[in-house]
């Protein structure tokens, strides 16, 4: 949406800077200026704001260059309010008469010097001084603006630049990746803690399973008793104990029975 207060401080402040051109001249100036300055204006600061401009005016590509209805109709208004000169001047070779303006006031210069940003005081001072009221040079300049030299005519002007939509893409990337590393740790870190809930689960299963597997001390009672036998008996009869003494031959000593590895 188009601001009215900044166009119309546009429009003064244009004027006003004309007023102090050392050539009476280039001091006056008419509504096709007006309009264009405001579009240079706006210009300038959309270089510093990312493509946004100052007054929100919707800009097109209309015959004579960049134009808005908005600030054409501002003109009159403005003209009228601050009491500015203005010259009227008719042509046999034109159909309609056409007017030229202008308008001195340090006192209110400095007022809305400081008003505005320092881009559009910088490009309008600039501008003015090069272009003045110099109408084919003027229109010469807007047409090569880079918001012109994009669109076709009936276009709606883009104020953005190649470089600030490829910083403007780089950031979404940029943002894009960062949102990607984040999900990235946040999965991370949920795989990291369902490992260890899931090794606390193993842990807790293995150590119920230990407590099952350990073996029940053995009951020396009777059963116990009667099994043990049992078993000795799987042996066969025991062997009755004897005493006598046990007497070796004096060759064992030195048979091949004691120094035969494979024998031993």
């Amino acid at each position: 949406m188009s601001d009215k207060q900044k166009i119309d401080q546009i429009i003064i402040f244009s004027l006003l800077e004309a007023s102090r051109e050392d050539d009476l001249w280039d001091r006056e100036l008419g509504p096709i200026h007006l309009v264009k300055y405001v579009y240079l204006a706006d210009l300038a600061y959309s270089e510093y704001h990312h493509g946004e401009t100052y007054t929100g005016v919707p800009w097109r590509f209309h015959h004579y260059g960049p134009w808005a209805e908005e600030v054409y109709v501002r003109i009159d208004p403005v003209i009228e309010n601050i009491g500015a000169n203005v010259k009227k001047i008719s042509s046999p070779k034109l159909q309609d008469d056409f007017f030229r303006y202008s308008y001195s006031d340090d006192y209110q210069y400095d007022e809305v010097f400081n008003s505005l940003p320092f881009e559009i005081t910088g490009a309008l001072k600039k501008a003015i001084h090069k272009y003045g009221k110099d109408t084919a040079e003027l229109l010469h300049h807007v047409y090569r603006t880079r918001p012109m030299i994009y669109a076709t005519p009936g276009d709606h002007l883009s104020f953005i630049s190649k470089k600030q939509d490829e910083e403007s893409k780089t950031e979404e990337l940029f943002q894009e990746a960062t949102i990607s590393v984040k999900r990235k740790n946040l999965k991370k870190a949920a795989i990291e803690t369902l490992k260890k809930e899931m090794a606390a689960r193993l842990e807790k299963t293995l150590s119920k399973k230990k407590e099952k597997l350990q073996s029940t001390p053995p009951r020396y009672d009777e059963i116990y008793q009667e099994g043990i036998k049992w078993v000795e008996s799987l042996a066969g009869e025991p062997i009755n104990k004897e005493d006598g003494t046990l007497e070796v031959a004096p060759d064992f000593w030195k048979s091949n029975f004691r120094t035969n590895d494979e024998l031993c």
